[in-house]
């Protein structure tokens, strides 16, 4: 396959924005995006005084969606707005800075939970809010958790539509997730600017299932990965296993309860398992199965050879 690439090259035009209150001693770090999706870091010349700032840049010809985005002492502050150049420089382009939006992130245990199993903190739960938005900014792309300095955990979140995503934790996973009246298990989070304050609630439980069962490749017990997809509202995408190279044997302890769709692979298949097609190729070694808490059923696998994997 060749390329041929051919560069445009076109005059740049000075830009100037007024940020509409003083950046102390941060720096903006300015990106446009054009219309057709070209994302550009701009190298930025800034001026301060004690009532407002002054940043100025260069952009060829074309409308533009500027992001700015500043770290102070009391956080991380965020702008947007939208230019366009037309052959000549501009001026009047205004930023109206505010905070970047801190959801606290609250932990809860069922209360089914058997008392004796100590339960995870919300680090080891690996959550993650992943921007759905097909713009989104690059650092903004997936949202960690973070340990303020008062020793709470929260999401500093730019405004977006965001999927919660986690793990399980030894014998804990994710039973809940809930925003105000948002179920995270089943719909986006949804951030506007100047919202904050209402905690993201996590309820976990160790009430669990198990799962077991043999991998054959041609009627024989073969090596195997045994991918486990929830078909019911789950934090996780995927839950990977590897069998027992010698007789094909495999066992999930700690399967939170609820409806997967199961298969098997002779070897690591990495896919997007959040989007129904990826299984459409396997149809018919996919088998589906519903799991109740302490219950341990047997569901035996034919295995994906790695001839059909590769197609």
């Amino acid at each position: 396959m060749r390329f041929d690439l051919h560069p445009a090259v076109s005059n740049a035009y000075k830009v100037t924005a007024t940020f509409d209150s003083s950046l102390g001693r941060g720096f903006p770090r300015i990106t446009a995006r054009s219309g057709n999706g070209l994302r550009l870091p701009l190298p930025v010349k800034e001026a301060s005084s004690d009532a407002s700032s002054v940043a100025t840049m260069e952009l060829p010809s074309g409308t533009y969606t500027l992001t700015a985005s500043v770290l102070s002492p009391d956080g991380s502050e965020q702008a947007q707005t939208t230019v366009t150049v037309t052959d000549r420089d501009v001026s009047g382009v205004i930023f109206h800075l505010a905070q970047v939006p801190v959801l606290p992130v609250e932990l809860q245990v069922d209360g089914s939970a058997t008392s004796d199993n100590q339960q995870p903190s919300l680090q080891q739960l690996g959550l993650t809010l992943e921007n759905t938005e097909s713009d989104a900014e690059p650092m903004n792309s997936t949202i960690r958790l973070v340990t303020r300095r008062d020793r709470t955990v929260a999401f500093t979140v730019p405004p977006g539509s965001y999927r919660l995503r986690g793990r399980s934790s030894g014998t804990w996973y994710i039973e809940s997730a809930s925003y105000g009246a948002t179920d995270l298990l089943q719909q986006e989070l949804t951030v506007g600017p100047g919202v904050g304050g209402t905690p993201i609630r996590i309820t976990v439980s160790d009430q669990t299932a198990s799962l077991q069962g043999v991998c054959r490749l041609g009627g024989v017990p073969s090596d195997c990965w045994v991918y486990l997809i929830p078909s019911t509202p789950s934090a996780e995408t995927v839950f990977i296993l590897h069998g027992n190279s010698t007789d094909g044997s495999y066992h999930y302890a700690h399967v939170p309860p609820g409806s997967y769709q199961a298969v098997a692979f002779a070897e690591r298949y990495t896919a997007d398992y959040s989007d129904p097609a990826t299984l459409v190729p396997f149809a018919t070694r996919v088998r589906a199965v519903t799991i109740s808490a302490g219950e341990k059923p047997t569901l035996d696998l034919d295995v994906v050879p790695t001839a059909e994997m590769t197609r």
